[in-house]
């Protein structure tokens, strides 16, 4: 169990560091610009609140908390793959908070 894992000085910067990549992607990929938005706004919320993602999240930290890290390292600005498992973790994330937490929403 990684109870710190949101908290993380390195992930919060892997988080960051993806956010400026992907107004790059953004700017190519139109098409895929509510993903971006969902993205971009569960990745924020992550990055304000990290003690609530920690503690109503541990399921998916335990799961694929470093594969998410490790997607986020790994993408490039024309490699929708990578964007795309960020996608479906992010989802991931936010359907466990939804269920977990009372006012969920009030994060994002």
């Amino acid at each position: 169990m990684t109870d710190k894992f949101f908290q993380n000085k390195n992930y919060q910067k892997g988080i960051n560091d993806f956010l400026d990549v992907v107004i790059r992607y953004a700017k190519d990929h139109e098409d895929q610009q509510e993903r971006i938005n969902v993205v971009s706004v569960v990745l924020t919320s992550m990055l304000k609140a990290p003690n609530d993602w920690d503690k109503y999240c541990q399921f998916n930290v335990d799961m694929i908390g470093d594969n998410f890290i490790e997607s986020m390292r790994e993408f490039k600005s024309n490699e929708a793959e990578y964007f795309l498992n960020v996608y479906v973790d992010c989802y991931r994330f936010l359907s466990e908070i939804s269920f977990s937490m009372p006012n969920a929403m009030a994060l994002t």
